[in-house]
């Protein structure tokens, strides 16, 4: 939102409190500032800004001053409410992809906004508690979208195919990564250097910056093939589909607003639909799906054949299986090792499609399961690339099917993808091999801290959260007794 629009919202909003707190009604308040009934509820309704002197009837009124009228100053029992208005989170619910009328919001809160204070209130307290920052919000905002649409957008699956018919393109795969660096190169019009940043240690962490002053994209040196094609579908992506709000370095180093991150989002599924086209994919999967045993080697062949990264290709198995095998209880997860911590992980990105699943990110810092095949696909190396398991959630009726496979981080931290199936008629029916006996089932739980599991030998840490709950009952029984 622009900022005139945020300032008639909080003089709108400002008016309206004020009427209801006076207990004026549209038509006494009227007659006490001589303004019309129908100008009135133009001013609430955000379409009016008054000039000065009805301002100043307003302010007289209301028992305010003029400048207290006009300022994001409020009664302490709205404060927040005037913090929304100027927030990351309206200019994301405002954004043209939920577009979210302001106006309608301000309604909302104007119904009880003494209540609508305290639930506002409470969520900029958990942002603050947890060190949110814009960036969480917009991502998980984009989750949230993804999951709306079972991370399948037909729009741009269309678009890659238009984009191949009209640049000609070879159905050969792997796509020919010097094919797409001249289209690129010849119709974006940009050059492509790449030993800008393999200069300065500086920018090991960034894998290339798009700068539209010099025309260049700068790519780092170091990235595997696979790797720089992506890059290069992905400006492919940017230039086609026409996003001029995009961001300039990848991976994400700041976030403007939710669009950024959406276009972002939809560039990288661009990239990924060219390199692994919709019906060559589909057809794989439903291949892999015959066997009777469990191949690792068959989904190692599929990175060769489409020349793509792990992560690559999990996440385009959660565009594909909710689409063409109606199999969409699915979740992904990258978990990386801190280099400086050994054996520590954390999950660095995540999407959940039917559900929220376990296992999800936690922001405790706490423990995660060393019975993961994730945790294990990187602490056990030697069991190959591609590992799977079937996890059996404690004290649950949930088991997942999953598939991790060892991928290549920007850093000296090990990564780890995987891709967790529900089990149920429809995955099965796709995957004859999850009837093989070779694939191992583990109990699994979330983190130590929360695990009642006993025995178990891989635990890290005391389950602290149990112990303080089964404390608390305790507590509770002795209580009771009095």
């Amino acid at each position: 939102m622009q900022n005139n629009e945020i300032i008639k919202l909080i003089f709108a909003f400002k008016v309206k409190y004020f009427r209801q707190q006076k207990e004026y009604s549209y038509q006494s308040l009227s007659d006490i500032t001589g303004l019309s009934v129908s100008y009135l509820n133009d001013i609430e309704r955000g379409k009016k800004y008054p000039k000065f002197d009805k301002i100043n009837a307003l302010a007289e009124a209301f028992g305010v001053s003029y400048d207290y009228l006009v300022s994001t100053k409020a009664p302490k029992k709205v404060e927040p409410v005037i913090e929304l208005f100027t927030s990351d989170f309206l200019n994301l619910m405002t954004s043209e992809s939920f577009d979210l009328d302001p106006f309608n919001l301000l309604n909302l809160l104007t119904i009880a906004p003494e209540r609508m204070n305290a639930l506002i209130s409470a969520l900029f307290n958990i942002t603050k508690t947890y060190q949110m920052r814009s960036e969480h919000l917009y991502f998980t905002a984009l989750r949230s979208y993804q999951a709306l649409f079972n991370n399948y957008f037909g729009d741009v699956e269309q678009a890659v195919v238009e984009f191949v018919k009209e640049h000609k393109l070879s159905d050969k795969l792997p796509r020919d990564g010097k094919a797409l660096e001249k289209l690129y190169v010849d119709k974006v019009g940009f050059k492509i250097d790449r030993k800008k940043l393999a200069k300065d240690e500086k920018f090991k962490g960034v894998r290339s910056y798009f700068s539209q002053k010099s025309k260049t994209l700068y790519i780092q040196d170091n990235l595997s093939e696979a790797q720089v094609n992506f890059i290069i579908a992905r400006e492919l992506g940017f230039w086609h589909l026409g996003y001029k709000k995009r961001p300039k370095a990848f991976p994400l180093i700041e976030s403007e607003d939710f669009d950024t991150i959406l276009y972002n989002f939809k560039a990288s599924y661009f990239a990924v639909a060219l390199l692994m086209p919709e019906t060559e994919i589909a057809n794989e999967l439903f291949e892999l799906g015959q066997a009777a045993n469990w191949k690792p080697k068959a989904w190692e062949n599929l990175l060769t054949k489409f020349n793509v990264t792990p992560e690559m290709l999990l996440q385009r198995l959660t565009n594909i299986l909710p689409k063409h095998f109606d199999v969409d209880n699915l979740f992904f997860l990258r978990i990386k090792e801190l280099d400086q911590y050994p054996n520590k992980y954390a999950i660095t990105k995540q999407m959940h499609l039917g559900r929220n699943h376990h296992p999800y990110a936690n922001v405790m810092n706490e423990s995660y399961c060393r019975r993961w095949v994730s945790i294990n696909c990187l602490k056990e190396q030697e069991k190959g690339m591609v590992q799977c398991q079937i996890s059996d959630y404690h004290n649950t009726d949930h088991k997942y099917f999953c598939i991790s496979i060892l991928g290549s981080g920007i850093s000296p931290d090990k990564v780890s993808v995987t891709l967790g199936i529900l089990m149920n008629d429809r995955s099965r029916a796709l995957f004859r091999f999850l009837g093989d006996p070779n694939i191992q089932t583990r109990v699994v739980h979330t983190t130590c801290q929360r695990c009642s599991i006993a025995d178990c030998k891989e635990r890290e840490s005391e389950p602290t959260v149990i112990m303080d709950e089964l404390a608390k009952k305790e507590l509770l029984n002795n209580l009771k007794k009095i």
